[in-house]
C-alpha cells in the first residue's frame, strides 16, 4: 500500500507514523443502507458501480430522468444479458421519442439522437429479441451516411409480418420520403412498387381511420405522444403532428407546452395524417403518370418497329403479348384503383380527385 493510502496518526520524536485508514461501514449492505436513508443518489450509483452492479445503478439514473447516463451504466456489464436486455430498451424509448414519424434523417446527425445512433452500435445485437434488434437496426438503416433503402424495406416486410404496423409505417416513411426512378421500369417493377406503396398507404389510413388511434401504445410512441394521465398528452418537439397542434395553440399555449387533451390531439392526429395520406397519394400519381405504362405501341406490335422517336407508349414484341403480360398490366390499374380508394374512404367528402 503506497504512503497516500495511509492516514497520519500522530508525531513521535520527529517521526510522522501512519497507519491505514478504519473503514467507515463494515459491510456494503450497511453503506447502502446508510446512503438509501439520506438519499444520497450520487454515491449510491458509484456504490453500485464499484460492486459490479449495473443495472441497479442504471436504474436509479432513470429515476433522476438521466437515460443516457443508464445506457452508458449498462453497456459497461456486455455479459449480462438482461443488461443489455434493459438497455436496449432505455435506448429504443429514447430513439422513438427524439426520433418519432416524419423527423427527418439529417435529425440523426446531431444532438441526441447522434448519441444515441453511436450508443446503439455498442449494443450487441444477437443477444437482443428480434423486435428490439430489428427496431435498432431500422434507426441505424435512416442515420446512415446514405439512406439504407432497401434494409428499410426487408424490415418494414418483417414488420408486417408480425404484426408490428408501427415499425413498418415509420420504415415506409422512410423508403418513400423520395419516390423511385420508373422511367425505365418494367410492368413488372410498377407492379412490384404500386403493392408496397398500397401497403404503405393503407397503414396511413389504419391511423387516420382508425376510432381511437392515441388509445394505442404503439400509435402514441410512433409519433413522438406521451401519455400524462387518463385525459392529458405533451408532443415531443419536432413531432409529425404538432405543425396542427401549434396552428390551433394560444400563443400561451405554445410557451408553455401546455398538455393536449385526448380529443384535441386525436383530431389534430387523424387530420394531419389524413392529409399526408393525400398528399403522398397526388404525388405518386403524378409520379406514376407515365402512358408506356397503361397502353402499347400498337404499329410495334404488329410490324416489331415504331418510326416515332419520341413515342411514349410501350414497345412490346408479339411475342411477350401473352395472359401474363396482360394480368399485370390489369393488375397496375387496380393497384392504383385500390390506392385511390383509400382517399376517398379517408375523405369521405371527397366527389373528385382534387378536390
Amino acid at each position: 500500500m503506497t504512503k497516500s493510502r495511509w492516514s497520519a496518526c500522530c508525531l513521535r520524536g520527529g517521526l510522522i507514523i501512519f497507519r491505514p485508514p478504519s473503514a467507515l461501514f463494515p459491510s456494503f449492505e450497511e453503506e447502502l443502507e446508510f446512503l438509501e436513508t439520506y438519499g444520497l443518489d450520487a454515491a449510491l450509483v458509484a456504490l453500485y458501480e464499484s460492486h459490479g452492479k449495473y443495472v441497479e445503478a442504471a436504474e436509479l439514473h432513470l429515476i433522476e430522468d438521466k437515460p443516457l447516463h443508464a445506457i452508458k451504466v449498462l453497456l459497461k456489464d456486455k455479459t449480462n444479458q438482461h443488461a443489455m436486455w434493459r438497455a436496449a430498451d432505455i435506448l429504443l424509448e429514447c430513439l422513438w421519442k427524439h426520433c418519432s414519424f416524419g423527423v427527418e434523417p439529417k435529425e440523426f446527425h446531431s444532438g441526441i439522437p447522434m448519441t444515441l445512433i453511436s450508443l446503439s452500435h455498442q449494443l450487441p445485437l444477437n443477444s437482443l429479441s428480434p423486435r428490439a434488434r430489428n427496431e435498432i437496426t431500422m434507426f441505424q438503416a435512416v442515420s446512415a451516411e446514405e439512406l439504407d433503402r432497401i434494409t428499410l424495406e426487408t424490415l418494414a416486410e418483417s414488420f408486417i409480418e408480425r404484426k408490428e404496423k408501427a415499425a413498418a409505417l415509420w420504415c415506409f416513411y422512410h423508403v418513400y420520403s423520395r419516390l423511385p426512378q420508373l422511367r425505365s421500369a418494367t410492368l413488372d417493377d410498377v407492379a412490384r412498387f404500386l403493392g408496397k406503396f398500397y401497403v404503405y398507404s393503407h397503414l396511413l389510413y389504419i391511423v387516420a381511420s382508425h376510432y381511437d388511434p392515441v388509445g394505442e401504445c404503439d400509435i402514441r410512441r410512433l409519433f413522438g405522444i406521451t401519455l400524462l394521465s387518463n385525459d392529458r398528452y405533451v408532443v415531443q418537439p419536432g413531432s409529425f403532428i404538432l405543425t396542427t397542434l401549434s396552428a390551433e395553440s394560444t400563443s400561451n399555449d405554445a410557451q408553455t407546452n401546455a398538455p393536449y387533451t385526448h380529443i384535441r390531439i386525436t383530431d389534430a392526429l387523424k387530420e394531419c395524417v389524413r392529409f399526408y395520406l393525400r398528399a403522398r397519394v397526388n404525388a405518386e400519381m403524378r409520379f406514376c403518370y407515365n402512358p408506356r405504362f397503361f397502353s402499347h405501341c400498337l404499329p410495334y406490335v404488329s410490324n416489331g418497329s415504331c418510326n416515332y422517336v419520341l413515342c411514349a407508349q410501350q414497345h412490346i414484341s408479339p411475342s411477350s403479348m401473352d395472359t401474363v403480360q396482360y394480368n399485370v398490366q390489369i393488375g397496375i390499374h387496380l393497384q392504383q384503383m385500390r390506392i385511390l380508394q383509400l382517399v376517398y374512404s379517408a375523405f369521405p367528402g371527397m366527389r373528385r380527385w382534387g378536390s
